[in-house]
């Protein structure tokens, strides 16, 4: 067990709520405490996922034989926030898992949603690639058997509405194939950032170009329908699935400033669906920062 303190997350884009919800939670993750850790998910109405592996609503009961189970093996590895957006009620959670926690390094963004301070569902959102295409299949579901819900059936939306409306404009937009008017809604300086394929585009002017080069692809992008919205007024993000395409689930998270423009968005998605000439080929839709 690692003595090592936890990096504090960025919280631009957090309210202090669920901030104090989130910090000693992934202290106990790290500090091996099953207990400790459990007694941030609500008894009754718990689901823990993750949409890569295709682990689904896991309750309450499974989910803490198997923190019982894996938190021994965890070494010095640590779990911990990097940034957080949104409030107690839904959030959108950037999180790192050293390679010691599941034997890669895993970065994720995750969906969770609250209830009177209890975790009530939380899924991860991952790139295999990242973390080891071998080991994640070795953990994955059969394709037969993978899951079409992650715990969403029956929840009550607790998104606040100028996400929700950020949202709606976005995805709109994206169905559209609709390069400039998604392009409208970021802040002049604004970053895209897409954690699958390794890239960051950097203000308007170079997100509009590389949104009317890839807008057609971007698995996120024409064909994707939203899943569930999460997050309030500064922050949260929506995940999305895309049946027609080569990815079928991912998650977006937003950033907005006051006026409530989008001044961070970040994706994550299994790239290792892909195939190196779909990768090559996304990836060269990046603009030269040379360009005008």
């Amino acid at each position: 067990m690692t003595t090592k303190p936890l990096p504090t997350p960025n919280t631009t884009y957090a309210t202090p709520a669920v901030a104090a919800i989130l910090e000693p939670y992934f202290e106990a993750k790290t500090g091996q405490d099953v207990e400790g850790l459990m007694s941030f998910y609500a008894k009754e109405r718990t689901s823990h996922n993750d949409a890569v592996i295709g682990w689904a609503n896991l309750s309450w009961e499974v989910l803490r034989d198997l923190f019982a189970q894996y938190m021994p093996t965890f070494g010095d590895g640590r779990s911990y926030a990097t940034q957080v957006f949104g409030d107690e009620n839904s959030a959108v959670v950037f999180v790192t898992n050293e390679a010691a926690v599941f034997g890669g390094d895993m970065r994720a963004i995750s969906a969770v949603d609250f209830q009177d301070g209890k975790i009530t569902r939380f899924v991860d959102y991952w790139d295999a690639r990242h973390f080891g295409t071998r080991a994640a299949n070795g953990m994955a579901v059969p394709a037969t058997e993978f899951p079409q819900t992650f715990g969403e059936d029956g929840l009550p939306d607790r998104a606040a509405p100028r996400m929700r409306e950020t949202v709606d404009a976005l995805t709109g937009a994206f169905a559209a194939a609709n390069a400039d008017r998604a392009a409208a809604l970021f802040a002049d300086d604004a970053v895209l950032d897409d954690f699958a394929l390794r890239i960051r585009v950097r203000a308007k002017p170079a997100i509009t170009r590389y949104l009317g080069r890839a807008i057609d692809t971007l698995p996120y992008g024409s064909g994707a329908t939203v899943r569930r919205v999460l997050g309030d007024g500064r922050g949260g993000g929506y995940e999305w699935v895309n049946p027609a395409g080569p990815i079928p689930r991912g998650i977006t998270a937003l950033g907005l400033d006051e006026d409530g423009r989008i001044e961070q968005l970040s994706v994550v998605y299994d790239a290792a669906l892909l195939d190196d000439d779909e990768l090559v080929a996304a990836m060269g839709r990046v603009p030269d920062p040379r360009e005008e």
